[in-house]
């Protein structure tokens, strides 16, 4: 927020159980250096809806602001159930949601009534561009060419997504095979709405 810092999304692994006293008493000390934390799909699916209402409302009163990630939407796709997913992120006290890259597997009119249906319901937007194992499980280990990212951000942002998040897979991928350059991005987007994601920095809430 008002501090200067390096720009990034990262998980901090809190593996101790946390209840809404002890959560509470942790922002306490952490909420001025975090902006959002990743609310774990297993959580919402397994969770009584009433205690994630209260934890969420526990986050924001430390204008704290949990996030629908990336796996959140995986799941919705695969039992086909995304519009409903997106409404109960909603219904739940989620301002933020994370879509993924899909390498052209999920037409672009579906992703298109979702970004519509975020902006209706006043979810703002998140843009994560993972390597392409991390949809198409059997896909070789390599990093994306930067045209393709370019090419799976823009409809996202182009329709107000606030930030494109660049995985740390994709990061360290990209190091491995020495394109590092990450010039044509930063150039076509511009470096406030890109973001990397790095395993410290922010929460990530697994309990």
């Amino acid at each position: 927020r008002d501090v200067e810092r390096s720009r990034g999304l990262g998980d901090v692994y809190k593996r101790q159980k946390m209840g809404l006293y002890e959560l509470e008493d942790f922002l306490t000390v952490t909420s001025e250096r975090i902006d959002h934390v990743k609310i774990t799909t297993t959580q919402i699916l397994n969770c009584p809806e009433i205690w994630l209402k209260k934890k969420i409302a526990v986050y924001k009163k430390y204008k704290v602001q949990p996030y629908l990630d990336h796996t959140y939407f995986m799941k919705a796709y695969e039992v086909g159930e995304v519009d409903k997913a997106i409404v109960l992120g909603k219904e739940l006290g989620f301002e933020y949601i994370e879509f993924m890259s899909t390498y052209k597997d999920v037409p672009e009119e579906d992703l298109f009534r979702w970004r519509k249906l975020s902006k209706e319901l006043g979810l703002n937007m998140f843009y994560e561009h993972h390597p392409k194992r991390n949809w198409f499980k059997s896909s070789d280990e390599e990093s994306s060419a930067f045209a393709d990212i370019i090419s799976m951000a823009k409809p996202f942002i182009d329709d107000g997504a606030i930030m494109l998040v660049l995985d740390h897979e994709e990061f360290e991928l990209q190091n491995n095979e020495g394109k590092v350059n990450y010039k044509e991005i930063i150039d076509y987007f511009g470096k406030e709405k890109i973001i990397k994601s790095i395993p410290i920095f922010c929460v990530k809430d697994m309990i």
